[in-house]
């Protein structure tokens, strides 16, 4: 059974659980109580709300964090925090009583059976590339269970729609963005508001919202060099062969000739044994960041950024800096999971499928001038986001009241 699988397992359970959820509804909700979580830590999205509004001495809004991680819980305590743990009575408490609850991912950012009669703010994590939900077949596609696949697919759809359908607010970044999450989670056009995201008032400014992290790029980098930081995105099915870096000592001298340091940051799916299978290990010109890094804070500091059809591209652009595309397996991509663009358009055709041709196009990569081709990526140049934390809270004030 795929990861994919077990995960829409508990989409379905759902059904059945609901109706004993919806006799929660009893207890009323207060719409100044706002919840906010990420599963994936403390980053992101509804982070920059959570401390912009932490920081507000006239804010009105009572507001928590929720996690299910017990370390985070201590190191937000100690920060004097306003946060939860998820598996305690408190926790369970006040998620059913607060009346806004913001997303960033689904309804595993918090209690997802306590939040889920509360007024709903999406926030996403970035512009897909890659398909997503209903566009994506093997999201809610089950293949391990015979004669009883199509039966377990449907229910799995109904289930998704119905927590789709719970969603009052989504925010997004341009009119491409709409459509596309429109489209995916087939949702009405009503609850979109272009507002762009919250992540837009961190990336690029000098503002540091990080908790209780140093600078990694000055903590490794003791020489003056370059920063290169890979991010890729995660694969349902496994990594392709092609992936494998056939020498990294000949990769690491290559690095310490040009000045160069290479930090990988891993999506949260993936595991550090899955990276270490690529022939990599980390050393003084390897480094992993690790799972709680939150990227947006650091764009600043990078020089080159290698993705492969991750919206980091749309992220960093702004900086008109070397973005490099890494596709050892873009045919197996796209007949997996498929992407709503041709990255072949996006990337002008510089698409490198083999570390050979990634390292060709590192030394190579201050020869460009033009990075990203694409109309959202046009558009935020024209119309760059501002004050979108401020505008977004204000926004779910009056219309969350009035739902």
């Amino acid at each position: 059974m795929s990861p994919t699988e077990k995960r829409n397992i508990k989409r379905i359970l759902l059904l059945f659980i609901y109706p004993f959820i919806f006799l929660l509804r009893i207890i009323p909700r207060n719409k100044n109580i706002w919840m906010f979580g990420n599963f994936k830590g403390y980053m992101d999205n509804p982070k920059y709300i959570y401390e912009y509004l932490s920081r507000d001495i006239n804010n009105s809004i009572e507001i928590y964090w929720i996690t299910r991680d017990k370390e985070l819980y201590k190191l937000l305590e100690l920060d004097n925090r306003n946060v939860l743990y998820y598996y305690s009575f408190k926790g369970v408490w006040i998620s059913l009583r607060a009346g806004v609850s913001f997303l960033a991912n689904g309804y595993s950012d918090l209690n997802k059976f306590a939040a889920i009669n509360s007024y709903i703010v999406h926030l996403w994590h970035g512009t897909p590339i890659k398909k997503i939900f209903f566009d994506a077949e093997l999201e809610t596609t089950f293949y391990s269970f015979g004669k009883l696949n199509n039966v377990m697919t449907f229910m799995c759809e109904l289930s998704t729609q119905f927590l789709n359908n719970k969603i009052n607010l989504f925010m997004v970044s341009s009119d491409y963005e709409l459509e596309i999450m429109r489209k995916a989670f087939r949702i009405d056009k009503k609850i979109f508001r272009v507002t762009g995201v919250p992540r837009h008032d961190i990336i690029g400014g000098m503002e540091n919202e990080s908790l209780g992290i140093t600078n990694i790029f000055e903590k490794y980098n003791t020489t003056q060099g370059k920063n290169i930081v890979y991010a890729p995105s995660w694969r349902d099915n496994g990594w392709a062969p092609k992936q494998f870096l056939e020498s990294q000592q000949n990769f690491v001298e290559f690095l310490e000739k040009e000045n160069f340091y290479f930090f990988i940051k891993r999506h949260p799916l993936t595991t550090i044994d899955e990276i270490e299978e690529w022939g990599i290990k980390e050393c003084k010109r390897i480094i992993f960041i690790g799972n709680n890094f939150d990227i947006n804070g650091i764009y600043q500091f990078i020089d080159i950024i290698i993705t492969d059809f991750s919206s980091v591209m749309f992220d960093y652009g702004i900086f008109n800096r070397p973005i490099l595309f890494f596709i050892t397996d873009l045919v197996e991509y796209a007949n997996n999971r498929g992407f709503y663009d041709d990255i072949g358009e996006i990337s002008n055709g510089k698409i490198n499928q083999s570390w050979d041709e990634l390292i060709e196009a590192i030394r190579n990569s201050n020869k460009e001038t033009k990075f990203v081709y694409h109309p959202h990526y046009e558009f935020l140049l024209k119309h760059p986001p501002s004050n979108v934390r401020k505008n977004i809270v204000e926004l779910v004030k009056q219309e969350s009241k009035n739902a």
